[in-house]
C-alpha cells in the first residue's frame, strides 16, 4: 500500500518492551511515519508521535479507542454476525459456536446473530478450545460426536472451522448440509486451503487505510477513527 502512494515502508519489529530513546531517535528522521499494530503495547510511542507531531496510525484490531486518535479497526463481532445470518439463510437452525473465550467479540456477535435471527441460545451448543487445527478436530469431534442435533458450526476462525471440517467428516455429515463457516478468510494467504465460507478481515484494506490515515495526519488532516467492515466470502462449505 506505501509503495503504490510513492512511500517506501520498511517493516520495524518492536520488541515487547520498546525502548523509548530509540524510538525517539527514529522518529526525528525526515519524512517517518508509523503504523502501530496495537494501542495498548505502543501506547507511550503513540504518545510521543502526538505530542512532537509525527505522523502515525494505530491499527486497534477489534476494538475502537474511545481517545481520539487516528486509528482503524474491524468489527470482529459484525463479522461473526455475517457468518451466522448466512448459515440461517441456508436454512440451518441449530448453530453451534467454537471460539477460544467467553469475553471474545466473536462469541459475542454469535449470540447477537442468534437473537437477531429469534433463535435461541444454548450454552451447551458453544465450545471453547484451541485454535490448532489438529487440536480442534480432536475436540471438536468429541463435541459432535455428542450433539446430533447440531446442523452447522459458526467457527471464530478458519484454522477451527477446518478443524470442525475434519471432525464432521469422520462422523460422517456431509458438507455443506452440514454447514461450517469461520472468521479471517486465511485462504486469501494460503490458496491451497479448502474453500472455506469464511468472513474476510480485509488485510488488503486494512493496510492501505492505515497508510492512508498515516498520510492524511501527515498532510494536516485531523486524526479519524476509521471502520474497515467484513465481507462475507461464501465457499464450498455451506
Amino acid at each position: 500500500a506505501g509503495a503504490e502512494r510513492g512511500r517506501r515502508v520498511s517493516p520495524l519489529p518492536l520488541p515487547s518492551h520498546p525502548d523509548p530513546a530509540r524510538f525517539r531517535h527514529l522518529a526525528e528522521e525526515p519524512g517517518v511515519g508509523f503504523v502501530f499494530t496495537d494501542y495498548d503495547r505502543f501506547e507511550p510511542l503513540i504518545e510521543h508521535c502526538i505530542r512532537v507531531g509525527v505522523p502515525y496510525a494505530v491499527y486497534t484490531v477489534h476494538r475502537c479507542s474511545a481517545r481520539n486518535i487516528n486509528q482503524l479497526w474491524i468489527d470482529t463481532a459484525a463479522a461473526m454476525r455475517l457468518v451466522v445470518a448466512h448459515l440461517v439463510e441456508r436454512g440451518h437452525r441449530q448453530i453451534a459456536f467454537f471460539g477460544d473465550h467467553r469475553n471474545s467479540r466473536r462469541y459475542r456477535g454469535y449470540r447477537e446473530a442468534l437473537h437477531q435471527a429469534g433463535l435461541p441460545y444454548v450454552p451447551s451448543h458453544c465450545l471453547f478450545a484451541s485454535g490448532r487445527a489438529d487440536m480442534a478436530a480432536v475436540v471438536a469431534e468429541e463435541f459432535l460426536a455428542s450433539r446430533p442435533e447440531l446442523d452447522a458450526v459458526a467457527c471464530s476462525s478458519d484454522l477451527r472451522a477446518l478443524g470442525v471440517m475434519t471432525a464432521a467428516r469422520r462422523l460422517g455429515r456431509g458438507l455443506p448440509e452440514f454447514g461450517v463457516a469461520g472468521v479471517d478468510n486465511i485462504g486469501e494467504i494460503f490458496p491451497g486451503m479448502p474453500r472455506l465460507t469464511t468472513a474476510d478481515l480485509m488485510r488488503r484494506q486494512v493496510g492501505a487505510g492505515l497508510v492512508d490515515l498515516v498520510l492524511a495526519l501527515e498532510h494536516g488532516a485531523a486524526p479519524m477513527t476509521v471502520e474497515i467492515p467484513a465481507a462475507l466470502v461464501i465457499g464450498e462449505t455451506t
